[in-house]
């Protein structure tokens, strides 16, 4: 047995419904309050691309799939229904005028439970999201804005269905646990962290509600899982991995200065990512003539210190180990690189855009489009310590071009090439 709704010929919202386990319930309860039929069929097949934003007015709405192109037709002022009929016990197609059919579809609406009409009210999500760094002037604009443009694209729109709590320590740690108690107070759903640091002190907060972080270089390292492809706990993310590029940061530094003969390592030995960043950076120097001169800094004032230490060990150039503290600081560690005239390399693209010679380092933008997943998978009732820490499928580097000049280097075409970004 089949339905059909003719619709008004010169109207552009022409498609076919082909009965399907997906929505066959819907349109089953909706046909039944009509005319004692288990399925509908939309008679226009041409133009059916034009389905695909039909104006969202009020009234009652049809949903259909037809192979895999989803589509939704809403009867609007400018839809004129003109018929509805059906087989009526083999004796033909009777047929309904276009004003019993609007009565009828209105009555099915209304009598549905499945109708949009009586659809419970959409639950909000509510997600914290918690950084030491300070809030950036345009959050859409910035890195951190790719989650809430991952949230949309699954389908969790800001202000309807989702509400993210945005909180920033503004580069002063001593807040954070007051910001993570207050988003525990707030009862979030889930809460995205940036760095190891401020997950740290978000586990101290909560037990209970999950937590994703994204960039730590040594999540298991610094305690924050188990292990990577079985975190436990209410904890999980996407590692940063950075202590794995070290090597390939000297090489770039030895592409853009093919003399070096003494390069620094600027770390934080309480950073155990660090210290493994600092371990595979001597190996890969075995297989050159470079020698590594480590360079501690546990404190910001000793900041200047190490680059003191720089200038008597007769360093060529500084690879800066990606820290929490460090990062606080990294205009100040470009500003002390291009003084005493040495390339240096780092991981956040804001260290380029410091100053800094050139950055290496994960995607940002899309690790955090990245967590919206994360997220997505909690939301929908995954644990979080079930979900396997991810690492980076992609990293960009950024050269600045001004720095180099400055320096008397002229960058390279293979680096050239492989740039994401050369600042002029």
């Amino acid at each position: 047995m089949r339905c059909a709704l003719a619709l008004d010929p010169a109207d552009d919202y022409h498609t076919t419904f082909e009965k399907t386990n997906r929505d066959a319930a819907r349109f089953s309860v909706i046909a039944t309050h009509v005319g004692k039929c288990k399925g509908l069929a939309f008679e226009h097949p041409a133009r059916i691309e034009k389905i695909q934003t039909p104006p969202a007015q009020r009234c009652l709405a049809f949903r259909g799939v037809k192979g895999d192109f989803h589509h939704r037709i809403v009867y609007t002022k400018r839809m004129r229904v003109t018929k509805f009929f059906w087989p009526a016990s083999g004796q033909g197609d009777r047929v309904i005028t276009r004003r019993r059919t609007i009565i009828a579809l209105s009555a099915a609406a209304l009598a549905s439970p499945l109708s949009p009409l009586a659809q419970p009210a959409t639950k909000i999500w509510r997600v914290g999201f918690l950084a030491e760094n300070t809030r950036p002037d345009s959050i859409d604009a910035h890195h951190h804005g790719a989650f809430a443009r991952g949230m949309r694209d699954l389908g969790y729109v800001d202000g309807k269905n989702l509400t993210i709590e945005w909180r920033y320590a503004d580069n002063q740690p001593e807040r954070l646990p007051a910001l993570a108690a207050e988003l525990v107070r707030m009862k979030v759903d889930v809460i995205v962290i940036q760095g190891s640091v401020p997950t740290l002190v978000a586990q101290k907060a909560t037990t209970t509600i999950p937590l994703v972080f994204v960039g730590p270089g040594d999540p298991v390292g610094y305690g924050l899982v188990k292990s990577l492809a079985r975190p436990g706990g209410n904890t999980t993310g996407l590692s940063s991995i950075t202590r794995d590029l070290g090597p390939k940061r000297l090489e770039m530094l030895l592409g853009m200065a093919p003399k070096l003969s003494r390069v620094a390592v600027l770390f934080n030995p309480a950073n155990s990512g660090n210290l493994v960043l600092l371990k595979n950076v001597q190996t890969a120097a075995q297989n050159t003539k470079v020698k590594i001169l480590p360079v501690e800094a546990r404190t910001a004032p000793d900041i200047e210190k190490a680059f003191s230490t720089m200038a008597r060990g007769n360093a060529g150039a500084v690879i800066f180990a990606p820290d929490a503290l460090l990062t606080r600081e990294m205009r100040q560690i470009a500003e002390r690189a291009a003084q005493q005239r040495l390339p240096s390399i780092a991981g956040p693209r804001e260290f380029t855009e410091a100053g800094g010679l050139m950055s290496y380092g994960r995607n940002q933008a899309d690790s955090f489009l990245r967590t919206a997943v994360f997220v997505d998978k909690i939301l929908k009732g995954a644990k979080p310590g079930d979900l396997p820490v991810e690492q980076p499928t992609t990293f960009e580097l950024f050269i600045n071009g001004k720095t180099a000049k400055a320096l008397g280097l002229k960058i390279p075409k293979s680096l050239l090439v492989s740039a994401d970004k050369v600042i002029e």
